[in-house]
């Protein structure tokens, strides 16, 4: 419980401290007048760790076209450097179609595992039926990795197609 009056704008403050054995989780805050309650919001308490790893992406330097396979290369490694060998990998690609419809979609959710050197793919058909109708679109992917002590990570890049070799936006 804390008492506190507002200021001449009607805001107030205050330090409020947790009972040390109270376990991490969700709260509940509530702020009254006399008996009248005129405000609650919830709040989470979490413990903060550290992260040890870190997930990337290299560039891409490919110039993709209709009906290949787009592939995506990503890595995870310590900050020491050392590689994150058999992490599961959850992925997501959405697509984003920029024609005069414009649109947005989930096109797919699945998993990998990064190799012994911390190394993974994302490999994406470029044929499908919502791609083959848009004259430029673009792929946002992103992986979250967890590691083997269980530790999670992510990391997301975009991927831009154009029918035409070049696109340029006059604002």
């Amino acid at each position: 419980s804390l008492t506190a009056e507002t200021n001449l704008f009607g805001s107030a403050n205050g330090i409020l401290q947790l009972p040390l054995k109270t376990p991490n989780g969700r709260f509940n805050l509530k702020v009254f007048a006399g008996k009248q309650e005129l405000h609650s919001t919830y709040i989470r308490v979490e413990e903060y760790k550290r992260p040890t790893f870190k997930v990337t992406f290299e560039t891409n330097k490919e110039t993709y076209k209709l009906l290949d396979t787009a592939v995506f290369i990503g890595h995870a490694e310590s900050f020491a450097g050392v590689p994150i060998a058999q992490a599961n990998v959850r992925y997501k690609i959405e697509l984003y179609g920029q024609s005069r419809n414009y649109s947005h979609h989930n096109f797919l959710d699945s998993v990998t595992q990064t190799d012994q050197q911390g190394k993974f793919q994302l490999r994406v058909p470029l044929n499908d039926s919502s791609m083959l109708q848009e004259n430029n679109f673009s792929l946002r992917y992103t992986a979250e990795v967890t590691s083997p002590s269980g530790e999670m990570q992510s990391a997301n890049e975009r991927y831009f197609y154009a029918k035409t070799p070049w696109n340029i936006d006059i604002i």
